[in-house]
C-alpha cells in the first residue's frame, strides 16, 4: 500500500517545503536528494544516511524535525528544473504550487507527477 504526500514549491523564493510527516514515513533521514526527471515529467525525494555534495542533497537539521515546523529547502536549479517541465504545458507558471505523489517506503522515497499540481497564487500560499 502505497501513502499519498505532498511537498510545496515556492517559485519566488526558490524554497521546497518537505512536511515532517513525509519525512518520518522516509525513517527521518540525515539527508535527502531532490530528482527531476524531465521525460515522464517527475519528481523524487530520496532518503538518504549520508550528505551529497552539489545542489541535489539536502542535509536535513534535526532541531527542525524537533520543532513544529516543515522542513524548507532552497535550491534554484531544482525550482529552475520544475519551471521548464511544468512552462512546456501551463502558461500560468504561477507562485506556488502543491505537488501531490505517493511514499514508496520500501525505497524511502516519495514520487511526485508534475501532471499532478495545484497552481496557486500568493494569497493561497500554504
Amino acid at each position: 500500500m502505497t501513502e499519498q504526500a505532498i511537498i510545496t514549491v515556492d517559485i519566488k523564493k526558490h524554497r521546497i517545503r518537505l512536511y515532517k510527516s513525509f519525512l518520518h514515513k522516509l525513517g527521518d533521514p540525515h539527508s535527502v536528494q531532490l530528482l527531476v526527471n524531465p521525460e515522464k515529467k517527475l519528481v523524487a525525494v530520496r532518503a538518504l544516511e549520508y550528505e551529497l555534495s552539489g545542489d541535489h542533497g539536502h542535509k536535513i537539521n534535526k532541531s527542525t524535525m524537533e520543532s513544529d515546523n516543515s522542513v524548507e529547502i532552497y535550491s534554484s536549479i531544482f525550482v529552475e528544473s520544475l519551471l521548464n517541465i511544468i512552462r512546456k504545458d501551463n502558461d500560468d507558471t504561477g507562485y506556488y504550487y502543491k505537488i501531490f505523489g505517493n511514499i514508496v517506503e520500501k525505497e524511502r522515497m516519495g514520487i511526485f507527477s508534475l501532471d499532478n499540481i495545484e497552481i496557486q497564487d500568493e494569497n493561497e500560499a500554504v
